[in-house]
Formats: structure tokens, C-alpha cells, sequence
């Protein structure tokens, strides 16, 4: 039996829209998709009613039954319809069981008002229809408070809102990690790609910060598909390029540190854009310097404030838009988001989350060029801090949003994570050598690879 969603908001709020525009993108990917809409049922089915509290709820009821009998024949049953009443939205959740999923399409009244498609509020307000819902007392629109799905069609376009909802209902197809600099990335991107046959593993190379998304495009939409596991230096905003539903995955570290690692790191590699002014400069010069790779990096990348054609080391400065921007990203689209100063508790999340094994590992990149502890005076930290306040609230949002994560993990947490500590610790000789082994000739790297696997250890 399929699944009916259940579309459920005002009048113009963009029900039957949205609900077309899933149904085209499903039948795309061969989903057998049938739309029930409201209107046509009153045509059809319950012509005889009229829009008294009794004939809404028989309305109602004769929807839900048809819904029943459609999902016998299809994977998925769209059902857009007004539902002023969280009581009878219940009884068709009653009705359908487990296989309802209510979608809210939420818009305020204005909104709704100003878009008016079938000129029910101007009727409204001429006194043509008196008992017009959600503007007449009689006939208030109770929202839902706790749907399954809920997209605000007011500040979102019908695409972005369609690739919500397919987010939510199909299961992901692909892994996106967005690698952010000097995050603990590289580390954890190999953990990741341990876990996928090569063959669909598509790693983005970048130089500097410059990053766009030409390297996807280069692959046809039919190679897309095959892939599995992206990552790289990317902003927001890489699950557009593919036609089935993507999730994400981050690391976030604080933004203090992230910079002075940064402002390090770029000094001593000739080849980065920044090598030259970063040696000109001291760290509370660059942290000044208006590089967009010292200010609020972390929320431009994860709000998609970057995009396509524009170039990254110089996009312009953040407003609080961006920070909202960049949580509702990680909330909607994250699966996991991370922390790198807590990096075991975020593997251990993963691996529970997506069934990965081996995830044992021996940090990558570390710069040796950091200053340790008491290394960078208290003023500079203090400006760098200033200078990044997004950041700081983003990694504040992203920590909570990884107490959930650990929360939902379950009682054995602290002992799982105590045990792949030891364990980890126990094979970082062996790791250690297998990471070295990498800068090897090709056979050698190969005959390691195999006599490492066979032992079960990668």
C-alpha cells in the first residue's frame, strides 16, 4: 500500500501546486503517483455537500476513504485539501493509519490573500462567500502544530519546496559532505569513502578557496546518478545537481580556532592564493584584512550565500539573513552536522546512523605549523571572535543540534564510545602505516591494501 500525503494549509498557500510539481519529479524517478484534489472530489463525489461543520467532516471522511483505495494502486497519493480542522486531519490520520503523512504548506493569511488564484477572498471580502476559511470567524484554519512535513511556500520558491519534500519522503541517495578548511575534514572524508565502492565516490578538487560546481557538471545526469558519496570544498547547495534525493554532512569547529589554523596554515604552502598577503600580515591583519576565509566562513559555505560564478575568497560580507539561512540548512538538509572538537562523539553518531563499519582513523593534515595553547595573545582571539560572530552562534546551534543526535543514540553511548577510543588507540600504529603506505609506488600501495583488508582491519 502506498503512502497518502495529506496537503494541508490555506487557500493560495500553494497545496495543489506543490503537489503537482512533487508528482512530476516522482514520476520522474518511476514513482506511480496519483494526485486526489479537493475540488474534483466536489465535482465528482460529494456534490450533494455544502460547507457546514457536518458536511466539511463527511467531506473529509469521503477524502480519506478515496485516498485508502487509491494506494492499493499506487506508491504515492497526493491529497491536497484545505483541512481547516486539526480534529478532522486526526480522523484522517485515524482512517489511513501509518501510511499518512501530513504536509503543511504554510504561508501567512497576507500571503495568501495577495496571491488569491481563484479570487475566493476577493469574493470574501465583496460578501459573496461568507464562511470563507480563515478569514470568516465561523471558519477559522487551525494549523497543524507538529506535521510531518512542513515547507514555507512564502519565502521558498515551488522547487526548493518540492526538493524538501522529496528530501523527506524518498530515502536519500546520496552523501554530501561539505568540507569545510581546517575542520578535521580530510579525516573524516576517508572515513566516509571507506564505506562506498570507489567507483561512486566523487571527491571535488579545488584550488583555494575558489570553489564551484563545474566538477558535477561535467558528469551527465545519468552519471550523476551513480554516484553516491561528493565531497569537497563546496558551499551549499550540491544536491540541485542531481535528480534524486541527496543529504548532507558537515563538520563545524570553532571559529576561532578554525582561523588562527587557517591564517597558519595558508603561510606556509607557496601554492594557496593567500600565501603571499598571509605573510605580509600579521594574524590580527588578516583577521581584519576583509578575506571572506576570516569572516563567518563556516555560515557562508552552509547558508549556499555562495554560488556559482561568484568568486568565493572575495564574496561579500554576511548579514543575520545568512545565519537563519544556514540553520534552517543544517535543521532541514544535515543528517549529521558535527563538531570537530568533537570528533569520536560525531563518528560514533554516524556510524550508528548509517551502519557504517571501520571507522577507526589517525588524524589527517594536521597542521605543524599551529600555535599551541597560550600561542596567539588574548586580543587577537578577541577581535578574530568579533569578526566572526555568525560562526560562533552556528557552532553553538550545530552543538545542539549533536546533544539531539547523542541523545537519540541511546543508553550505551558512553560505553560504545569509551570502547572505540581503546580500540582506535590500540590500531593507530597500523593506521599510521597504512597512511604512510599511501606516498608508496602504486604496486606497493596495492599489496598493502589487500593483505590489510584480508585481516579485516580496513
Amino acid at each position: 500500500m502506498g503512502k497518502i500525503i495529506w496537503f494541508t494549509g490555506l487557500s493560495g498557500s500553494g497545496k495543489t501546486t506543490l503537489a503537482q510539481e512533487v508528482r512530476a519529479r516522482m514520476e520522474h524517478l518511476g514513482k506511480r503517483v496519483k494526485i486526489i484534489d479537493g475540488d474534483e472530489v466536489r465535482k465528482t463525489h460529494t456534490r450533494h455537500l455544502g460547507f457546514s461543520r457536518e458536511d466539511l467532516r463527511e467531506n473529509n471522511r469521503v477524502m480519506a476513504e478515496l485516498a485508502v483505495q487509491e494506494a492499493k494502486k499506487y506508491d504515492y497519493v497526493l491529497v491536497p485539501k484545505i483541512s481547516p480542522r486539526a480534529e478532522d486531519r486526526q480522523t484522517a490520520r485515524e482512517i489511513l493509519g501509518a501510511n499518512f503523512i501530513e504536509l503543511f504548506t504554510d504561508a501567512p493569511l497576507g500571503v495568501c490573500m495577495e496571491r488569491d488564484p481563484k479570487g475566493l477572498y476577493r469574493r470574501a471580502q465583496d460578501g459573496e462567500l461568507k464562511d470563507m476559511i480563515g478569514v470568516s470567524p465561523s471558519s477559522p484554519y487551525e494549523p497543524p502544530l507538529d506535521p510531518d512535513i512542513r515547507v514555507r511556500t512564502d519565502i521558498n520558491s515551488i522547487d526548493k519546496c518540492a526538493d524538501l519534500v522529496l528530501q523527506r519522503l524518498l530515502k536519500p541517495k546520496h552523501l554530501i559532505f561539505l568540507h569545510i578548511g581546517r575542520s578535521g575534514g580530510s579525516t573524516l572524508r576517508n572515513i566516509i569513502e571507506r564505506q562506498f565502492e570507489p567507483g561512486r565516490v566523487l571527491r571535488i578538487m579545488s584550488k583555494g578557496h575558489d570553489a564551484t560546481f563545474e566538477q558535477i557538471e561535467r558528469h551527465s545526469p545519468e552519471e550523476r546518478e551513480k554516484i553516491k558519496f561528493i565531497s569537497g570544498h563546496l558551499p551549499f547547495g550540491a544536491h540541485e545537481f542531481f535528480r534524486s534525493p541527496s543529504e548532507y554532512m558537515t563538520l563545524i569547529r570553532d571559529p576561532v580556532e578554525r582561523v588562527i589554523s587557517e591564517y597558519n596554515s595558508v603561510k606556509h604552502k607557496p601554492r594557496h592564493e593567500f600565501y603571499e598577503a598571509a605573510n605580509q600580515m600579521s594574524l590580527r591583519e588578516y583577521a581584519l584584512s576583509g578575506v571572506s576565509a576570516a569572516h563567518n566562513n563556516q555560515t557562508r559555505i552552509l547558508s549556499g550565500t555562495y554560488r556559482p560564478g561568484q568568486t568565493f575568497s572575495r564574496a561579500p560580507l554576511l548579514g543575520g539573513d545568512a545565519l537563519e539561512k544556514a540553520r534552517e540548512n543544517l535543521r532541514e538538509h544535515f543528517r549529521i552536522a558535527g563538531l570537530m572538537e568533537r570528533f569520536d562523539e560525531t563518528v560514533m553518531v554516524a556510524a550508528k546512523e548509517f551502519g557504517w563499519k571501520n571507522c577507526y582513523y589517525v588524524r589527517r593534515q594536521v597542521s605543524k605549523f599551529s600555535p599551541q595553547g597560550d600561542g596567539v595573545d588574548e586580543e587577537t582571539r578577541a577581535i578574530i571572535a568579533g569578526q566572526n560572530k555568525l560562526d560562533r552562534e552556528l557552532h553553538k546551534y550545530a552543538a545542539s543540534l549533536l546533544e539531539e543526535k547523542i541523545k537519540n543514540y541511546g543508553p550505551s553511548f558512553e560505553k560504545d564510545l569509551a570502547h572505540f577510543r581503546k580500540t582506535n588507540n590500540y590500531l593507530r600504529p597500523i593506521l599510521t602505516l597504512r597512511q604512510r603506505a599511501e606516498n608508496l609506488p602504486l604496486p606497493v600501495k596495492k599489496f598493502i591494501r589487500v593483505f590489510v583488508r584480508r585481516g579485516g582491519i580496513f
